[in-house]
């Protein structure tokens, strides 16, 4: 009989580091080898777990220290190709994406730089990769129901980072922040680090566990709320009586009754595709050389090749991704590329795309070779033409009711202008 589930809850009310929750996670039983042995790919570093007294109390203590003579400043990109060449499982590497792609975009915004060229100093240390990337190893290996955190403490004062002096929390921090709950905590010191805010928001919105979040629950509860509401009204309006038929009946109701009704169904519809790209979107992320099979939903996606294309002011590289369904049949090749323009020196990466009413596949080709392999991000979004549908359908019975009562209006001007007119002829014959 499997162990049962656990819920997880990080009690960070004093703080929060990422070397502090890698440690707690060890304490609660997680073995070191399913934490530190996919990552020993990384760069020369060395662990130590030790236990020791804090107030009387046993707690569990790690170090992580880095061996390299002189330390880079990594940027995204390089954080993300460390990430891929790492043997992972799926969820981890991720979570672990999600939280460094969060922290960039934290840099950026606070630096007035594209996400691209963020380059991490102490975060992109090999401390802060080993804390991340354990973190999210340690999380899968759990597996809980779900997890909550408590309030995050701010801080005060101030803390030397590689741009100098800053206030805590530092502003990169606070970007991490936003949407977790925080409270006051009059300590002079850096309570809650950039790593700790930030797996704290990836537990928080990117579902380290595997709880339904409450806003999609809210959206199928008020789904259920409108297209009840709509039946219930359709069907008083229609059933028939002794004295009407359901014809009859339908034919006296008004048109911008019928066109809130369409309106309201579109709202549904487009609830509907947006809920269900919300809780059934899968991505994966990976680095493949061709003919390598990779498995997303219910398609098994080959890497064909990469093939070059010349544009008519471009240079661009291809990848040649075959999909098939369970049974092994061909429905589709997408083709995303890698542009090079010659004259701007500028590359962009175009995305392939293949939509369907049942939902859309997305392949975007990131950078790599043939040794290394070839980043690829996949995407399978269900549902997502039933949001394009649903506007088109509330702006069809938005239409209908407009035109409904413009013509009403028409009519009642008509009614009012006829008697007018009789009385004029009357009075001049």
């Amino acid at each position: 009989m499997p162990p049962p589930r656990v819920h997880l809850h990080i009690d960070a009310r004093r703080g929060i580091a990422g070397d502090m929750l890698l440690a707690a996670l060890l304490d609660l039983g997680v073995p070191s080898e399913r934490v530190f042995g996919p990552l020993s790919p990384l760069p020369p570093h060395s662990v130590e777990v030790s236990e020791c007294l804090r107030r009387g109390i046993r707690v569990r203590q790690l170090r992580v220290r880095g061996r390299e003579d002189s330390p880079p400043h990594r940027g995204w990109r390089e954080i993300e190709a460390l990430i891929l060449r790492l043997d992972l499982p799926q969820r981890a590497r991720e979570t672990a994406l999600a939280c460094f792609d969060r922290i960039a975009t934290a840099e950026a915004s606070v630096h007035g730089i594209p996400k691209e060229k963020v380059h991490f100093h102490e975060i992109g240390a090999i401390d802060s990769l080993v804390d991340i990337l354990g973190v999210c190893l340690a999380v899968t290996h759990l597996d809980p129901v779900g997890i909550t955190v408590s309030s995050l403490p701010l801080g005060s004062g101030t803390v030397r980072t590689a741009h100098g002096i800053l206030p805590v929390p530092a502003p990169a921090t606070l970007r991490l922040l936003q949407g977790v709950p925080t409270h006051p905590f009059p300590v002079e010191r850096e309570v809650t680090t950039p790593t700790g805010a930030a797996l704290a928001a990836a537990a928080l919105l990117y579902g380290l566990g595997n709880g339904i979040a409450v806003g999609p629950m809210a959206a199928v509860m008020l789904i259920a709320w409108l297209g009840g509401g709509i039946g219930a009204d359709i069907w008083g309006q229609l059933t028939p009586t002794s004295n009407e038929t359901t014809t009859a009946r339908a034919r006296r109701i008004p048109r911008d009754i019928v066109g809130m009704w369409v309106a309201h169904f579109g709202i549904v519809i487009f609830m509907m595709g947006a809920v269900g790209d919300s809780l059934f979107s899968t991505e994966h992320v990976v680095r493949a050389k061709p003919g390598t099979v990779i498995e997303l939903a219910d398609r098994k996606i080959t890497f064909a090749g990469m093939r070059q294309i010349t544009g008519p002011n471009y240079q661009s590289l291809a990848a040649d991704l075959e999909y098939r369904d369970s049974s092994g049949q061909l429905f589709a090749v997408l083709t995303p590329e890698r542009r090079i323009y010659t004259a701007e020196r500028q590359t962009t990466t175009e995305a392939a795309i293949r939509p369907t009413l049942r939902g859309d596949d997305y392949a975007v080709l990131g950078d790599g070779d043939n040794n290394i392999g070839f980043t690829l991000r996949l995407y399978y979004k269900p549902l997502v033409s039933w949001i394009w549908g649903g506007a088109v359908i509330m702006a069809l019975g938005g239409l209908i009711a407009v035109t409904a009562r413009q013509r009403a209006a028409r009519r009642q001007r008509r009614t009012h202008a006829s008697p007018a007119a009789g009385t004029a002829s009357r009075a001049n014959p």
